[in-house]
């Protein structure tokens, strides 16, 4: 049954922890609320946007990830080609730098509850320095990692001190590169920089932290690659060939390794992995890539096979390094990976969230695993999500989201509870939204998008964002409250902006985008007598 304006006005008062409705001048207690509440229907809670803006400078700028603190505060972090994209002071007068360096340069800002910037700074050296994870420790300590060219500003003691350097593999237009790893704390001050790589070109593009402070690296070789003796020195075992996904552990203050491993096979594994730390199990890690080899899953997994194409392995490894179990999930399709794809719960379980041409009947076991379908699929690419349990053993929940156009996951989040947030892109005039979507519309050649899930994975809220030209999520966190914030890159100059926290225009080629939803309550202010 429908609630009435005055129940929802009741209900909105229950919310607001008021004592009595105001109205009028006149009063109903709270019991009165309840029981007519109770008999009138419940006031229907939808997500709304809080704030959404622009962030960058001249040139290109992209978000690709963020992180929420206990206090709402999100920090955010990625790259930019603009010298003047908005740096900012902290409260005591201190930027680590205002200065734009090379190229490329990392940025790191600090976003209050309300959308307004608290502080901003560049790291980075006269190369190509870009940033693609960021994790919070929960002490005040914030760390960042991606890939950095020569002259990156690393500091004195930590575990690569002296640039590896080298290409990728199959070139790189970035130039020579290794991978890094700082720490700042929350109020911007640099406490640590360090290089992670070897001489054939090397990237981080996801870090974990567990309980006791360390780090996890989800990293990439390739055959041939020799990395300092620090860092070859603490792998567990041999590379499988051609590209292999390399997971790693180091201590918090950056100068110690722990372990390493290799993660592949004869094929070709990708260096776009992601990594998470089940923090059920204290140290005990996930690993999330693509592959093309066979032979990579462990007696009893899901799945023990190849399905062809890219195929996604999912392994975890415990606090030492050794391998517990391993699973492929995927098709005869293409079952693909980009960073931040990974979440883990409460009880252990899996989260992964990707795009695939693969049809779900090949991924899914009929009969032994709950399937969920939102929308027509079946264009150039579909979104599955799937939920896999904490043994490894069993496909618990299969969704798959899609239009019939490209679309794509990237940037997923997930709490201890197993509710689920992730973005990503669509190219799919029909990709499906909620009835409360803020915005249902399709309106550009790729929309972001922002869409929550249950903990069993089915669709609770799902809503186009953009403008009239390319938009792409690339991240996305939970916060308190059922409070999610997205960001990610835009090309259209009519981005929707809400509020006045931050920039409201596009300034570059290609801005920063940033957005925060939060529930409300439907409800109406006490406008009519019978409200009170």
């Amino acid at each position: 049954m429908r609630a009435t304006v005055a129940t929802l006005d009741f209900f909105h008062c229950i919310l607001s922890r008021t004592a009595r409705c105001l109205c009028g001048g006149r009063t109903k207690s709270i019991l009165g609320l309840v029981v007519l509440t109770l008999l009138l229907g419940r006031a229907s809670v939808h997500a709304g946007v809080e704030w959404s803006y622009y962030l960058g400078g001249s040139e290109v700028d992209q978000i690709r990830d963020l992180a929420i603190s206990a206090s709402g505060d999100v920090y955010v972090t990625g790259g930019t080609a603009s010298s003047n994209f908005p740096t900012k002071a902290n409260e005591s007068g201190y930027v680590y730098d205002a200065t734009h360096n090379g190229s490329y340069d990392v940025f790191v800002t600090k976003v209050g509850p309300d959308g307004a910037i608290r502080w901003s700074t560049f790291i980075g050296g006269p190369g190509y320095d870009r940033a693609y994870a960021i994790e919070l420790d929960g002490q005040g300590g914030v760390y960042i990692a991606g890939r950095a060219g020569i002259g990156f500003p690393v500091s004195a003691g930590v575990l690569q001190t002296a640039f590896q350097g080298g290409r990728e593999h199959l070139g790189d237009p970035y130039g020579e590169q290794d991978g890094f790893v700082c720490k700042l704390t929350a109020e911007g001050v640099l406490v640590f920089c360090t290089y992670f790589g070897g001489t054939d070109g090397s990237m981080i593009r996801d870090i974990a932290i567990d309980a006791a402070g360390d780090l996890y690296l989800a990293s990439a070789y390739v055959n041939g690659t020799t990395y300092p003796p620090a860092i070859g020195g603490s792998f567990l075992n041999s590379p499988g060939g051609g590209q292999d996904t390399v997971v790693a552990k180091i201590s918090g203050d950056g100068r110690q390794m722990r372990w390493a491993r290799y993660v592949g096979g004869s094929a070709e594994e990708v260096g776009t992995a992601s990594v998470r730390v089940d923090h059920t199990a204290p140290g005990n890690v996930y690993l999330l890539t693509a592959t093309q080899s066979a032979g990579l899953a462990t007696p009893g997994a899901y799945d023990e096979s190849y399905g062809g194409g890219p195929d996604i392995l999912l392994a975890t490894f415990d606090p030492q390094g050794a391998l517990r179990w391993a699973s492929y999930l995927g098709g005869s399709g293409n079952d693909s990976t980009e960073t931040h794809e990974l979440g883990v719960d409460g009880a252990g379980n899996a989260y992964v969230v990707i795009g695939t041409t693969s049809p779900t009947g090949e991924i899914a076991r009929s009969g032994q695993t709950v399937e969920h379908r939102y929308g027509a699929g079946g264009g150039q690419s579909d979104i599955v999500a799937a939920k896999i349990s904490a043994d490894g053993r069993r496909l618990l929940v299969l969704t798959l989201l899609g239009g019939s156009g490209d679309d794509r996951a990237e940037g997923t989040a997930v709490d201890a509870a197993g509710n689920v947030v992730f973005t990503g892109l669509t190219a799919s005039a029909d990709f499906p939204v909620t009835a409360d979507a803020v915005q249902a519309e399709f309106r550009g050649a790729y929309d972001a998008l922002a869409v929550r899930l249950t903990p069993n994975l089915e669709l609770e809220y799902s809503s186009y964002r953009g403008g009239e030209k390319i938009d792409y999520g690339r991240s996305a966190a939970i916060g308190q409250g059922r409070m999610a914030i997205f960001g990610g890159v835009s090309e259209s100059a009519k981005w929707p902006v809400v509020g006045g926290a931050g920039q409201t225009q596009k300034s570059g080629l290609f801005d920063g985008i940033l957005w925060k939803l939060s529930d409300s309550v439907r409800s109406t202010p006490c406008r009519i007598r019978s409200c009170c």
